[in-house]
């Protein structure tokens, strides 16, 4: 960054990489419904601890 730049902006180096890609964080309904689904698959897979642990404690 040229120096007459730096000083334009009173100094300020807070400034944005202009080749970085823009982050897209997506629609919110299709974030929330991934969101669900895993939330679902999540209490599935606790629930098959679950029955896990008592086949094997009462055996």
């Amino acid at each position: 960054m040229p120096v007459e730049e730096l000083v334009a902006r009173n100094y300020n180096l807070d400034i944005k990489n202009p080749h970085a890609p823009e982050n897209d964080l997506g629609v919110p309904s299709e974030i929330l419904g991934k969101l669900q689904q895993t939330t679902q698959r999540v209490k599935a897979l606790q629930q098959d601890i679950v029955n896990a642990l008592e086949e094997s404690l009462l055996s």
